[in-house]
């Protein structure tokens, strides 16, 4: 015969409150896990490392102790000259100290040597600063793509055990791409398309719209495929 013993009062309640406590943690335990669900975090490089198009200043300083620009100077100069026609958004600033007579000659050797490249005159400006270093400046400003440094190492890339990415994940490959954009003006807006070329398309419309189709010409690979 099975005896059936009846719970106390006492431990009724104490059973309510483990289930009660019970329910509370896991609640509790729910809505943490949904909190961290409802945060968007970027995985795509493209939004971890967005590339933007940023104002960049270009200088170069000579020497102009001589009186005159070196072989050298005159080949860093040639080079920035063709960047500053094709990619800068201002006009070339030759400075040169107003207490120095080689360096005034300097400079208009160097406005000299930027107009050869091309540069229009109007865009050269050359300017007197206080001083007597013998040091003359070229300089002006373009538009580059670029985006975040890389190196940050703050986390254990071997402690993994979350799946999550490291902090350097995709920057690389994004620098890659901005250090490969050649015109950056690109990425704000695209360039108005060109004049259609209707030499060969009109012909080839005409005869269409006239239904005077010519024969598909047969190869002799095609026959032989069909045999």
């Amino acid at each position: 015969m099975r005896t059936t013993r009846a719970i106390s009062a006492p431990g009724r309640l104490t059973i309510a409150m483990l289930l009660l406590a019970g329910t509370t943690f896991l609640n509790a335990c729910s809505q943490e896990f949904t909190g961290i669900d409802d945060v968007y975090a970027p995985t795509k490089p493209e939004e971890r490392f967005p590339i933007e198009v940023v104002e960049k200043p270009v200088k170069l300083t000579v020497s102009a102790a001589s009186g005159r620009l070196g072989p050298a100077e005159s080949d860093q100069i040639i080079g920035l000259a063709w960047q500053a026609k094709t990619r800068a958004i201002t006009g070339v600033t030759v400075a040169y100290p107003a207490g120095s007579r080689n360096g005034r000659k300097v400079a208009a050797e160097v406005a000299a040597l930027v107009a050869q490249q091309g540069v229009p005159r109007t865009r050269i400006h050359t300017a007197a600063y206080n001083g007597k270093s013998d040091t003359v400046t070229m300089a002006f400003v373009v538009r580059v793509a670029s985006t975040k440094e890389c190196g940050d190492w703050s986390h254990n890339i071997a402690n993994t055990y979350r799946n999550e990415l490291y902090p350097n994940m995709g920057c690389a490959m994004q620098n890659n791409v901005a250090a490969m954009v050649s015109n950056p003006d690109d990425l704000l807006a695209p360039r108005a398309s060109p004049p259609v070329r209707s030499a060969a398309r009109d012909p080839a419309m005409d005869n269409y719209l006239s239904n005077d189709w010519t024969e598909p010409v047969v190869t002799f690979g095609d026959t032989l495929n069909d045999n």
